[in-house]
């Protein structure tokens, strides 16, 4: 099967009640090796499968408008089929029924809004609780005697630690034989020792650390865009200056602004190190 323009091909535009119609190819479709439902057969979706999703101290700078938690999310439609069979099917496996035209298709797979709305991200619960915190310094042994590293990241999922030592990262089980040197910042800021006991090497560290701290920074949305990034025109109509301090992150030379609130020292910090020329990425 070539994949073409009426495949389906993301779950994300798909909503209850839309038509659909088999086209699995059993090399390429895993959930459908054995291709119980034949091609051709017509199906309307009832409704979608749903899964958990960590997002990390890490992950949740990155995404802005979420904070660390257990969420859960849609993922596989379920679709009921005219031979009376039921279940989730990868989106790649089925195409558009009838009545849906190539303009009604692109307009979904444009629609921003359209397509985080599928999401239906829901708070379940906060992480759960670990030994050891990202930014903690530890000691590990090893084949020649034993090594330091830093906990970079944790894998909630797969109950790994992603460790940085010497010039290599390595992951290691939450059971690993491992020992604490020193906390790092993330662990003193949960256990209450607020930002005096803190530490970075510089502001970029500082800004990633409190990007990631719920309530800490929040992002301003831009209206025109319905997300976090902000193009140069944009940023100046609605105020915000370069070297402000408003101007947190850049890539591709899109802005990215954040609303400090709580700590006015942290934004003069932010406004010297824009005003010398850098940006964050």
């Amino acid at each position: 099967m070539v994949i073409g323009d009426r495949v389906v091909g993301n779950s994300a535009y798909l909503r209850i009640g839309d038509n659909v119609i088999m086209q699995a190819d059993v090399g390429l479709n895993f959930l459908h090796s054995e291709q119980k439902v034949e091609n051709g057969t017509m199906g309307v979706v009832i409704g979608f499968s749903r899964r958990k999703r960590f997002i990390t101290r890490t992950a949740a700078r990155r995404l802005c408008s979420l904070n660390p938690g257990v969420y859960s999310e849609n993922l596989f439609p379920l679709v009921y089929w005219t031979d009376r069979s039921s279940g989730a099917v990868d989106p790649l496996s089925i195409e558009w029924g009838e009545g849906y035209t190539p303009l009604e298709i692109e307009r979904r797979l444009s629609d921003h809004d359209y397509y985080m709305a599928f999401k239906a991200l829901s708070f379940e619960e906060e992480l759960p609780q670990t030994k050891f915190y990202e930014g903690d310094l530890i000691e590990i042994p090893t084949a020649t005697g034993r090594a330091q590293g830093v906990i970079s990241s944790i894998d909630y999922e797969y109950k790994t630690y992603d460790v940085y030592s010497g010039d290599d990262y390595i992951f290691l089980s939450w059971d690993h034989p491992i020992t604490l040197i020193s906390h790092g910042n993330y662990w003193k800021w949960k256990n209450g020792q607020g930002s005096v006991s803190l530490s970075f090497p510089n502001i970029y560290e500082e800004v990633a650390f409190y990007s990631s701290i719920p309530g800490f920074i929040m992002p301003v949305l831009n209206p025109n865009t319905k997300d976090f990034s902000w193009g140069n025109l944009e940023m100046l109509e609605c105020g915000f200056k370069d070297g402000s301090g408003d101007i947190m992150q850049t890539a591709h030379n899109v802005f990215l602004l954040w609303k400090v609130d709580k700590d006015p020292s942290f934004k003069a910090r932010v406004r010297a190190y824009t005003k010398e020329g850098y940006r964050f990425s």
